[in-house]
């Protein structure tokens, strides 16, 4: 699993690209830190902020799978609770597929949750 710590790092327009063309998603993009994915704080044109995901290509597809159905799970379970909110594909899907001659990427874009810092 350790070969899993370093995130991808695809060019800023090909991943705008994918998200367009996945999710419909365009807006301004700022990256976020993330342990084992690239990851993207996007505010569409109508001001709300999603996360975009570049998902490990060495992390198992089940994990990624396992994540997204867990999310899905908590939001039909308690509405209430402060999880990020899956967005689904232009397809439907929890976790979409884009492929280049070089890679085959799962993407996923979610709510972003605005929190506080509590020391």
């Amino acid at each position: 699993m350790l070969d899993t710590l370093t995130p991808p790092s695809f060019p800023l327009a090909d991943i705008q690209r994918a998200a367009r063309a996945q999710f419909g998603l365009v807006g301004a993009w700022t990256p976020l830190e993330g342990e084992r994915d690239q990851n993207f704080k996007v505010v569409d044109g109508a001001g709300a902020a999603h996360v975009f995901k570049i998902c490990n290509a060495r992390e198992p597809q089940e994990i990624v799978r396992c994540q997204a159905a867990a999310l899905a799970h908590v939001a039909r379970a308690d509405s209430d609770l402060p999880v990020p909110r899956l967005r689904l594909s232009l397809s439907g899907d929890a976790v979409a597929v884009a492929r280049s001659e070089e890679h085959t990427s799962e993407l996923q874009s979610l709510a972003y949750l605005v929190c506080r810092l509590l020391l």
